[in-house]
């Protein structure tokens, strides 16, 4: 993802298939590759998987399904399955850096942050990525993650350069800049991630709860208060929402 949450890319990534399977099942490969896309984009997640498996047994090189199902699998927060279909992306085409992508995220989650590191500075320096924003933040929370503070702040802030509008990318810069007691400079990207215009952005309950605690060690309590209170409202039964509401009570 993100992410933290991650937005699902369908890639047709237009490789032939080779060896032993005929062309009959790669061409039922492929449609049944396409169903799973469509049922994908329609929210109907096990149909898809059904149908992803049935491309892949038709033609265990088809390079497109393996890496949906890979994503699939990461969002679904099952890391083995998705680490096995994202390696065989990579073992079909290495240069791939959208399955580097998801594949460093897989491992940051798996705290194998070395190997994250080094699988997104590939996809970080390749050209032809078409959202090396996303790989550079990825770099830069295996980097927070990690421990490496400054390195992750510098990625970071790549980033956010490429794409201003990348409120993940803002909110972790944000996490990092608190984490260096850099409170003015972790406010201020924390509230520009919140306040860009997407729902997804105004739903980084992270980010209001860091905001809060930012504006805390500024001694800004209206303003902490505001944010804690937007946090806890969220959802109040996340970690996060209950650790928002405690604060916001300590406020008063």
């Amino acid at each position: 993802m993100t992410c933290g949450r991650f937005e699902l890319l369908v890639l047709l990534v237009g490789l032939s298939a080779c060896g032993g399977v005929s062309a009959e099942m790669r061409r039922r490969s492929e449609t049944r590759y396409e169903l799973g896309a469509a049922l994908l984009q329609e929210g109907n997640q096990p149909a898809a998987l059904q149908a992803l498996f049935e491309a892949v047994r038709a033609n265990p090189d088809n390079l497109e399904a393996h890496y949906l199902l890979g994503t699939l699998f990461l969002i679904r927060g099952d890391l083995p399955r998705a680490e096995r279909h994202l390696r065989t992306c990579l073992r079909l085409k290495p240069r791939f850096p959208e399955a580097q992508n998801s594949l460093g995220v897989v491992l940051i989650h798996r705290r194998q942050y070395d190997g994250a590191i080094e699988l997104l500075g590939r996809a970080t320096r390749d050209i032809l990525y078409r959202e090396p924003h996303v790989a550079w933040g990825n770099l830069g929370w295996a980097y927070l993650e990690k421990g490496s503070i400054g390195l992750a702040v510098r990625a970071l802030k790549r980033s956010v350069f490429l794409q201003p509008r990348f409120c993940v990318g803002r909110y972790r810069l944000g996490d990092a800049h608190f984490r260096r007691q850099e409170y003015d400079l972790a406010a201020r990207e924390l509230q520009a991630a919140v306040d860009i215009d997407d729902e997804g952005c105004r739903r980084l309950q992270d980010a209001y709860r860091l905001l809060g605690l930012s504006k805390m060690h500024l001694h800004d309590r209206d303003a902490a208060s505001a944010a804690f209170g937007r946090c806890r409202d969220l959802d109040p039964e996340t970690r996060e929402g209950r650790e928002c509401q405690d604060y916001a009570r300590n406020l008063h």
